[in-house]
C-alpha cells in the first residue's frame, strides 16, 4: 500500500491528474539475478517497473508507472545455496492433479465522473485446475462481470435505447482465461491472462478485450481428505497498463 501526499481535488489541487485518492495500490515487478558471496551473503541486481493506482475507486486514475533498476545486498544466518538439499524442495510430486476452483469477487470504482458516485463491480468465475507441482497450478475458465457503473451510464444516457434491460446487457462481461498460481504453502501468487468473448452489446465500453488479474490469496483448509479449499485474498485487474478495480475476492477450490 502506498500513501500519495497530495492527490487530484477538484477544489484544492486540480492539476494532478494521475491519481485521485491519499492511499493506492503500489505493485512492483522484477527481473534480476542473485548471487551467494562466502555463504551467508547474497547480492543481486537487476530492472524494475513500479505501478502506483486505486484500481478505480477514486477518480482521476491514470496511474504512475516508474522503471527503474535495483542493487541489493543481504545477509542471511543459514549458509545460503542455490541448491538446497531438504525434504520439501526434493518432493514436489503430488497424488491428486485435476481439479475444480470457483471464485467470486466484488469491488466499488468511480466511474468516469470525477468526484461521481461509487458504483459496485461484482464477478465470478469457474475453472478447470491442474496441479503441475506442490509449488504450482494452472488454470482455464470462463469469467463473468458486471459493472453497475457502465449499466448507469448506459441507461442515463440512453445510448442502447431507454431500456433498462439492454443497458444491464451492456454492463455484463464475458470472458475465457488461462491463469498460473505460484504456491508458498497457504499463500499463492496468482497471475490471469484474459479475453473478452461475446456478442454485443455485451462488454460495452470495456477499455479493451484483452485484459489481466494480479492477485494474494490465503488459503484455509476445510477437509483434509478431500482436499477441499476456501481463500481469501485481494486482485488488481488491469486492461494492458490501465488499472480498473481493486476487488476481494474469495472462492473455493476443489
Amino acid at each position: 500500500m502506498a500513501y500519495a501526499q497530495s492527490p487530484h481535488s477538484s477544489f484544492d489541487n486540480p492539476g494532478e491528474n494521475a491519481l485521485g485518492s491519499h492511499f493506492n495500490n503500489i505493485t512492483q515487478f522484477r527481473l534480476g539475478v542473485t548471487g551467494v558471496i562466502k555463504k551467508h551473503w547474497l547480492i543481486g541486481a537487476g530492472v524494475k517497473l513500479t505501478h502506483f493506482s486505486n484500481g478505480g475507486y477514486e477518480q482521476p486514475n491514470f496511474g504512475m508507472n516508474i522503471p527503474g533498476f535495483y542493487v541489493s545486498a543481504g545477509y542471511v544466518p543459514v549458509k545460503a545455496t542455490f541448491f538446497p538439499k531438504n525434504r520439501i524442495i526434493s518432493k514436489k510430486n503430488v497424488s491428486r492433479r485435476w481439479g475444480a476452483a470457483i471464485q467470486s469477487s466484488a469491488a466499488r470504482i468511480e466511474y468516469v465522473s470525477i468526484d461521481g458516485p461509487k458504483y459496485f463491480l461484482w464477478a465470478a468465475s469457474g475453472a478447470a485446475t491442474f496441479m503441475v507441482h506442490r509449488f504450482n497450478r494452472a488454470y482455464a475458465g470462463v469469467e463473468v462481470e458486471h459493472n453497475n457503473g457502465v449499466e448507469a451510464w448506459l441507461f442515463n444516457n440512453t445510448l442502447l435505447g431507454n431500456s433498462r434491460a439492454e443497458a444491464r446487457r451492456g454492463a455484463r462481461r464475458l470472458g475465457i482465461f488461462v491463469a498460473d498460481e505460484f504456491l508458498f504453502g497457504p499463500l499463492g501468487i496468482y497471475l490471469q491472462a484474459s479475453y473478452h468473448v461475446g456478442r454485443a452489446p455485451l462488454n460495452t465500453f470495456a477499455i479493451a478485450n484483452n485484459y489481466n488479474k494480479l492477485a494474494a490469496r490465503y488459503y484455509f483448509t476445510l477437509h483434509q481428505r478431500s482436499g477441499l479449499k476456501t481463500h481469501l485474498g485481494v486482485s488488481l485487474k488491469a486492461y494492458k497498463a490501465v488499472a480498473e478495480s481493486i476487488s476481494l475476492t474469495s472462492g473455493l477450490l476443489f
